[in-house]
């Protein structure tokens, strides 16, 4: 028992050393060290900003708070936030996570996929992850920072700090070192519109997917052109099965007419059969998408 409190004192040291290891940063120091150099406790500090600094930073200042929170109610946001992320649990197996970055629009949260993982080292689509697209509805004051509302603090009178660290200066294969942190920073902030939230006990909204087997959102397996359609969709461009069939080339099919339902349903009713069933599956898809995306937000 003795050992396992000096583990768990050892543990509780390290964290709160952790916490205050930029102590000498400002905060737009440290966010932009995050921003261009974020870092991991897992991975151990080397050259970045640990999440739990930056939340610690924030929960320290009502006046980054209010800020947070007043950014994202002048966008239309007073009491939930949905907020997207990659998660790694399949349907049907739920578990609860904690503080965690997500993005706040669709479109920013697979813009920062795309620069994260296009011609970068390790890749975040790997099969044996089996990441998932989600969407957590979020209690605004469960919101712990929206991070664009902090871009205009950061001046080029950072960048002196920041490179005195090393942030933003090593050789990462699919990485350019970076000249400019405060002007990178705030460009990776309007991309990513990262919002760090804590989510625990929330459950995760799962975006699904309606012409691959595995029937959830998997960025990896999906079109260019079946993304575009869920953002027509998200839009609110694609409100009907007709609309949906205009965006359609003549030889596509939603349903597989070499698939034993799509064989049975030609054998037995013929064409009208076949595109009747079609349309369900289509309007199934436009009642989801309109559902992930509340209100048709997806920029």
């Amino acid at each position: 028992m003795a050992g396992k409190s000096k583990l768990a004192r050892g543990a509780l040291e390290a964290l709160t050393d952790a916490l205050s290891i930029h102590d000498d940063f400002s905060f737009p120091e440290l966010l932009t060290g995050y921003i261009i150099s974020p870092d991991t406790l897992e991975r151990g500090i080397k050259h970045g900003v640990t999440k739990p600094e930056l939340v610690n930073r924030i929960n320290k200042s009502p006046e980054l708070q209010n800020l947070s929170r007043s950014s994202l109610e002048e966008k239309g946001y007073t009491d939930t936030v949905p907020l997207y992320r990659l998660g790694h649990a399949k349907e049907g197996e739920f578990a609860s996570e904690g503080i965690v970055s997500t993005s706040l629009t669709p479109k920013s949260h697979l813009d920062t996929v795309k620069y994260l993982t296009e011609g970068k080292t390790g890749g975040l689509f790997s099969d044996a992850l089996d990441l998932r697209m989600i969407r957590y509805d979020v209690p605004i004051e469960k919101v712990i920072g929206y991070l664009p509302a902090f871009k205009n603090q950061i001046k080029r009178g950072v960048n002196k700090a920041v490179k005195s660290k090393n942030m933003g200066q090593q050789h990462v294969k699919g990485f350019k070192k970076i000249g400019d942190p405060s002007k990178h920073a705030k460009k990776l902030l309007n991309m990513q519109e990262e919002v760090i939230a804590d989510v625990t006990g929330l459950e995760p909204n799962y975006l699904k997917i309606f012409d691959t087997n595995s029937k959830l959102f998997n960025p990896s397996k999906v079109s260019s052109r079946h993304w575009d359609r869920i953002a027509q969709m998200g839009h609110g461009e694609i409100k009907t099965v007709k609309n949906f069939r205009k965006t359609m080339p003549s030889n596509e099919r939603i349903l597989d007419p070499f698939s034993s339902e799509g064989q049975k349903l030609l054998k037995e009713g013929g064409e009208e059969a076949f595109i009747k069933e079609e349309d369900k599956i289509i309007q199934k898809m436009i009642n989801h998408y309109k559902k992930h995306f509340p209100e048709g937000v997806v920029e």
